[in-house]
């Protein structure tokens, strides 16, 4: 009886066994699945899912699950959720979740919504937090693993960054969430999508739930290889060491760590800016962002200037997908914002200049601010620093979203320039058309500026900045290619000025501007105004009272050259105006006064060792048969002035000629020498006429050259016209060489100067006739007329006469219209052709019949390059 009896008590409890092994899952099915629901209900998020399933009442398998945070603009879909939950916890009727497992989770966070500030707590009347949610959400704290998992940042269709993660592990307890894995961050906007680069790195990350307080720090992959290394061609670039970051969410402070840190603005080769630091602190307290580095470098290529614009226009020009926000500002409106909404601390900064050098790809840096300390914040900026033995101050006060400052004051004491790192102790020696080289001396300079303050009735009704500026400079050393063939030493000089910026009208004047140069001093005032539209520029300066000869001896003796002992009579007080509307270069306007037939030099007095090797005088006596060569009764040493011009002399030309073996030799003393006399008068009137018109009578410098020179220049934006007189052009071939430098224009002029006061303008007009190039290694009137038209220079046409006038700007040129065996037909040269034949005839050079019988204006060569001569029938026997 027994025994049967507990076989029906075992049968009964094996049916209720088999009975509750598919009834229990099921009932623990539906209070899971009621609990999940309910729980994420309270924390504020909206889920569903297609499918629900468990594995023996233990685990429980979501599929497809759709979750939405509207109040914060997220939305994700989830493959597949495994939950594991406490078997205890269903006899008390409360779900524990032990461990939570997610595959491929995708994830949306629309910036816009978050933006918006509407949460679904908030409009119910309960306040809603982050900490709030996340502690209700984390009642019974599982364990959490992703297995791929995705977040995409956007902003309405737009997709701006996608985080992502392959493996991550988190972990979660009453009292600590924390985060270890992988993750990969992509820029989408179209400018970052160009750097083709993610963000690989490991990251471990915890957040305390009774502080809340955040750990967090991001490491590369790769250990040898940065966390950001983003490079965009010809844009910038940017890398980044390692990241860390510590918050604490209650008191809204947080502080962020970066490692070696390194931006590049503009292309690798010559960048506009870069900076780099061993370390950045970023800190965010009371509502503001604090950076601070330390020990930084920052370098800025002054060359590259206009790559902002260019790199802003390239940008902002380009089409994109992402909306632009309401109420857009100007590049200068965010980065003044920026400054006045951050405060920045830097301590042991560098900062270098770079200067480009024309003969290769390297850049020579020179470090302007050896260590500067300061700070800025709320638009104030204070700093203090030194350089090269020196030291200098920096205060500037900048209101709220304004770019131009309130308050400026600088002042620099004794910078020894010689003493900067990086300063060339000399000029290269390779050759340049450019300034390389080096500055030296003592500067010292301030600079004050200040607006009324906003809102005064003075800043109301002359809204307008004030200031002034002073700078000495003593023991100056100038050493640049460019400026002078030897080093300027010795300059001292101090200047001050005081100037007004009017914004409204976009207007800087400058007022009572003083300069002072050893005995000479001089006053300027000037504008640059509608900088904008029409930018315009206006100097006028005047110089004092000054003996003639203290002035020119002021001057560096490097700037004088083989003249520096020039002798002046007389006294000047001359002033000069220049007006020009930089984008109309045509009205252009500069004026000269004071300085005519005051000043008259008396003597070069050129030194022995600095006297031209190249010219050899023949004899003591002027030659030269016409009549304008008078006796000059000078008793010196022949080529320590401009005499030897009158008398019979040999020049050897060395530059310009072709090779080595060729010599070339030019002057009164050659068989091929031709006097101005002998020639007919369309020659040498061809000849001034086409460089100078007012030859006989300008005083060796023609100020309407100059103006057109730099009309044309500027017109053009290089240099293709020198705007030289006559005279000028004859100094360059018998005393000068051709390096374009400043002190050679200064000599030019003194030599011009001297020569039109004791060289008749007759014998300038012979020389220069007789010794400027007309081709490749044909120099003087004499050989250009047997090699362009086998004929002696005293026979030529005025068609003749008028094409090698033609020639001086580009002697090669000739050459090509030999090979070509015409001249053109039209356009400029015809032109130019009808003007020269035009001023002839209004000098009375040539009659009206001679300009009739020469038309066409055509001149013909054969195939052997020999002159076909119109008017005759058979060809020259001179050799060509």
């Amino acid at each position: 009886m027994k025994l049967k009896t507990v076989g029906i008590i075992a049968a009964i409890v094996a049916f209720f066994a088999v009975l509750a092994a598919f009834a229990l899952p099921i009932l623990v099915e539906d209070a899971v699945e009621g609990e999940l629901r309910e729980r994420l209900s309270r924390a504020g998020l909206k889920a569903d899912w297609d499918g629900f399933s468990s594995r023996l009442g233990r685990s429980f398998r979501l599929t497809r699950v759709k979750i939405d945070i509207p109040d914060r603009g997220i939305h994700g879909e989830i493959d597949e959720i495994l939950v594991a939950v406490s078997v205890e916890s269903l006899l008390d009727k409360k779900v524990s979740i032990r461990s939570v497992d997610v595959s491929n989770a995708v994830f949306r966070v629309d910036i816009d919504a978050v933006d918006s500030g509407v949460t679904s707590d908030a409009a119910a009347g309960v306040p809603a937090t982050k900490s709030s949610t996340l502690r209700r959400l984390l009642e019974s704290p599982p364990e959490i693993t992703i297995s791929g998992g995705s977040v995409a940042v956007v902003r309405g269709d737009d997709e701006l960054l996608l985080a992502s993660t392959t493996k991550s592990q988190v972990e979660l307890s009453w009292n600590e969430l924390s985060l270890k894995g992988d993750l990969r961050v992509e820029p989408k906007i179209p400018l970052a999508a160009k750097v083709g680069e993610s963000i690989r790195s490991t990251v471990s990350a915890s957040y305390d739930l009774k502080t809340q307080r955040i750990l967090a720090s991001l490491v590369s992959e790769e250990p040898d290889r940065p966390l950001v290394s983003w490079d965009v061609q010809g844009l910038g670039a940017l890398r980044v060491g390692e990241l860390g970051l510590v918050a604490d969410l209650q008191s809204r402070h947080a502080e962020m760590a970066i490692d070696l840190l390194s931006v590049r603005v503009g292309p690798d080769k010559r960048p506009l800016s870069t900076f780099d630091a061993p370390t950045v602190q970023v800190a965010y307290r009371d509502g503001r962002p604090a950076i601070t580095a330390t020990n930084g470098r920052a370098a800025i290529t002054p060359s590259q200037r206009a790559l902002i614009g260019e790199l802003f226009h390239r940008q902002t020009s380009q089409p994109t997908s992402v909306k632009p926000r309401t109420g857009g500002r100007s590049l200068v409106q965010k980065v003044s914002r920026l400054l006045g909404r951050t405060d920045f601390a830097f301590q042991g900064l560098r900062v270098d200049v770079n200067l480009e050098d024309e003969h290769s790809d390297d850049l020579t840096r020179l470090t302007l601010i050896e260590r500067v300390d300061g700070t800025a914040n709320l638009g104030r900026l204070n700093a203090v620093g030194t350089s090269a033995g020196g030291t200098f101050r920096v205060d500037m006060d900048t209101l709220p979203g304004e770019s131009i400052p309130r308050y400026l004051s600088v002042d620099i004491d004794k910078v020894d320039l010689a003493n900067i790192p990086g300063m060339p102790k000399g000029r290269s020696e390779l050759p340049s058309r450019g300034t390389s080289g080096r500055v030296g001396g003592v500067l010292s300079a301030s600079l004050l500026w200040q607006m009324p303050p906003k809102g005064s009735a003075l800043g109301q009704l002359y809204d307008a900045a004030t200031g002034s500026y002073h700078v000495i400079w003593e023991n100056g050393v100038v050493d640049l290619v460019g400026v002078s063939d030897e080093p300027l030493t010795g300059i001292k000089f101090s200047s001050h000025a005081d100037f007004v910026w009017r914004p409204q009208l976009g207007k800087l004047s400058v007022l009572n501007g003083k300069l002072d140069w050893g005995p000479v001093d001089i006053s300027y005032n000037g504008y640059l105004e509608d900088f904008r539209m029409d930018p315009t520029f206006f100097v006028r300066a005047e110089m004092a009272e000054i003996e003639c000869q203290r002035a020119i001896r002021s001057l560096p003796a490097g700037m004088l050259g083989p003249y520096r002992n020039i002798e002046f009579e007389g006294e000047w007080a001359p002033s000069v105006e220049f007006y020009l509307p930089i984008w109309r270069p045509r009205a252009l306007r500069l004026e000269f006064d004071g300085y005519e037939d005051l000043c008259r030099p008396t003597a070069l007095n050129v030194p022995k060792q600095m006297r031209p090797e190249t010219v050899r005088v023949l004899a003591n006596a002027p030659t030269g048969p016409h009549r304008a060569v008078q006796p000059d009764a000078f008793e010196g040493p022949i080529l320590s002035d401009v005499f030897w011009l009158n008398r019979p002399f040999i020049k050897r030309v060395v530059e310009g000629v072709s090779s080595e073996e060729v010599e070339v030799n030019v002057g009164p003393g050659m068989a091929s020498y031709v006097p101005l006399e002998a020639l007919p008068p369309w020659v040498g009137g061809a000849a001034y006429l086409s460089e100078e018109m007012m030859f006989y009578t300008d005083a060796g410098i023609s100020l309407g050259l100059i103006k057109k020179a730099l009309r044309l220049n500027l017109e053009k934006g290089r240099f293709v016209y020198g705007g030289s007189t006559v005279t000028q052009q004859l100094i360059k071939n018998l005393f000068l060489t051709r390096d374009k430098t400043l002190a050679r224009k200064l000599q030019e002029a003194l030599l011009a100067w001297r020569i039109t006061n004791e060289i008749s303008k007759d014998r300038v007009l012979e020389l220069y006739l007789n010794c400027i190039e007309f081709g490749p290694d044909i120099y003087g009137i004499g050989p250009a007329a047997r090699y362009y038209f086998q004929k002696d220079a005293r026979n030529l046409s005025p068609l003749e006469a008028i094409f090698l006038a033609m020639l001086k700007p580009n002697p090669l040129y000739g050459g090509r219209v030999i090979q070509r065996r015409k001249t053109p037909m039209g356009g400029w040269w015809s032109n130019r052709m009808d003007e020269m034949f035009g001023r002839l005839l209004e000098r009375n050079l040539i009659t009206a019949a001679q300009v009739e019988s020469e038309k066409p204006y055509v001149l013909e060569w054969d195939a052997n390059g020999r002159y076909i001569d119109r008017k005759k029938s058979i060809i020259p026997l001179l050799p060509p």
